[in-house]
């Protein structure tokens, strides 16, 4: 077990350092989509599926992580964790997303506008 510190810096430069860099270079890219390639694309949906997964997680850990914290290993599966999300090799921000977080808003997006519709015939 690595000590407690230099998990959560692990956790912030994988989770969040490195992230900011892919950023910066995706800013970096042409700014007319018809002058990506293929490869930039899927760079800037990684990135942007890694950022929405990681808002999800982040809101979840502020609730969960007194519980979770106490786990054995805790800190060091964090850090795997966000390795796993954040290489491109093994793109687990975009199985999250796709198959976990890009579900939720559609059965919340319904009923938000079923709710606009009885408020506007009020």
């Amino acid at each position: 077990m690595i000590g407690r510190t230099l998990s959560r810096l692990g956790c912030v430069m994988i989770g969040h350092v490195y992230p900011v860099y892919k950023t910066f270079k995706a800013f970096k890219l042409s700014d007319e989509p018809e002058h990506l390639d293929e490869k930039q694309l899927r760079d800037l949906r990684r990135i942007l599926s890694f950022w929405a997964v990681m808002g999800v997680f982040t809101f979840a850990e502020f609730f969960l992580d007194v519980l979770l914290s106490w786990l054995p290993l805790f800190w060091e599966t964090k850090i795997l964790f966000l390795a796993w999300l954040v290489h491109s090799n093994f793109a687990g921000a975009a199985f999250v997303y796709e198959n976990f977080v890009d579900e939720v808003p559609g059965p919340c997006r319904r009923r938000a506008r079923a709710g606009c519709v009885r408020t506007m015939r009020l």
